[in-house]
């Protein structure tokens, strides 16, 4: 199967190939498709992970980053289920209620090794000469024992949740303490 660029790789190409390129810099890259294996087609929603997302929803007004959030995870589900309308089959009902894992999965990778099951070395490059307009740039992904960079190819989801699950309660603990301002949400 050819792989494609995703929406942040093709949001700057030309960065990413460089990036891809430089094969001293130690990197660990999360793919989609493994995402969307691990995270119930790559959605943190109540279906999946009620805990996490009854979290943030019983907190939001104690916590206004929680608010924030909420609001602008609503705003962006519902701008990519119109620009990409395969979405729509994965956030659906959970729009403002679900979120992708791409983001905290690095900070959870990093301060907890055990979460990567398993990766492999590999070096990769894009084909910036080889554009399919509905799928992105063509890449190549060869294996290089001697690679720096890490394509993780499983994650434990159980970890994901633990951890993810305290960091979101020690956010509410720490604004409880503060007694952080609820924002004027109105303006």
């Amino acid at each position: 199967a050819v792989r494609r660029t995703t929406y942040n790789w093709n949001m700057d190409p030309d960065a990413g190939a460089k990036l891809m390129s430089m094969k001293t810099i130690p990197m660990t890259l999360y793919s989609s498709h493994m995402i969307k294996r691990s995270f119930s087609g790559g959605s943190i929603n109540r279906d999946d992970f009620p805990a996490i997302i009854g979290e943030l929803e019983s907190q939001r007004r104690q916590v206004p980053a929680f608010e924030s959030f909420l609001i602008a995870a609503n705003s962006w589900d519902h701008h990519l289920m119109e620009k990409i309308p395969p979405l729509r089959a994965i956030i659906g009902d959970h729009a403002g209620r679900q979120f992708t894992p791409a983001d905290p999965i690095v900070v959870i990778g990093m301060s907890r090794p055990d979460f990567i099951s398993r990766s492999r070395p590999v070096d990769i490059s894009i084909d910036l000469d080889d554009l399919d307009p509905a799928r992105g740039f063509k890449v190549n992904v060869v294996e290089n024992p001697a690679s720096r960079i890490s394509l993780v190819e499983m994650v434990d989801p159980e970890i994901f949740r633990q951890q993810l699950l305290q960091a979101l309660r020690e956010i509410d603990t720490a604004s409880s303490k503060t007694g952080c301002p609820q924002p004027d949400l109105a303006d």
